[in-house]
């Protein structure tokens, strides 16, 4: 009888050893699920709106309604994210972010495009330059598809550098992972 009673206490005391070392639940709490993302993905999106731009309004306000298309390079750990990105236009950004259960959210960390430090002329003759400030990714996740928006701010400033406004264009978009 001593010899059970030693046992069954050196179980007892593995076991709770074991359920504190993985956090304390309980084996019928269920577990945290994230949408698992890994992988390359193709993207196509869809100009939605545009607003801003300074005296270059005008040529951007004829991008609603263009089509672009990409591939994304996800890296996952756990729910953290860490993407790349290329798309048909030559933009290349880096994003980082988060994976729920079914969604995403990105911030782009980085973008270069062949506009940066380009020279390009408004119809008034003006001179202007667009630099890209921030990215914003939000996409509900269905196994190998993806859908969502995304919210890109740009400055818009004159060659020598001075700021003269901000743009804004909001996409939608959708992926297949490859």
């Amino acid at each position: 009888m001593r010899l059970a009673s030693r046992t069954f206490g050196l179980l007892a005391a593995a076991l709770a050893g074991a359920a504190i070392g993985c956090g304390g639940k309980s084996p019928t709490e269920p577990s945290a699920t994230v949408a698992q993302v890994a992988g390359t993905w193709t993207v196509t999106s869809t100009v939605t709106s545009v607003s801003g731009g300074e005296c270059l309004s005008g040529v951007f306000q004829g991008l609603v309604g263009s089509r672009g298309t990409g591939t994304i390079q996800v890296q996952q750990t756990g729910s953290a994210l860490s993407v790349s990105g290329d798309t048909d236009a030559g933009v290349r950004c880096t994003y980082a972010g988060t994976a729920g259960s079914s969604s995403i959210s990105l911030t782009a960390t980085a973008c270069t495009a062949p506009t940066d430090n380009v020279d390009i002329s408004c119809f008034s003759g003006a001179v202007r330059r667009i630099r890209h400030q921030s990215s914003r990714l939000d996409a509900t996740v269905s196994g190998s598809t993806m859908s969502g928006t995304e919210n890109l701010t740009a400055s818009i400033t004159t060659s020598q550098g001075s700021s003269v406004g901000t743009l804004t264009i909001n996409s939608t978009f959708t992926a297949t992972k490859q």
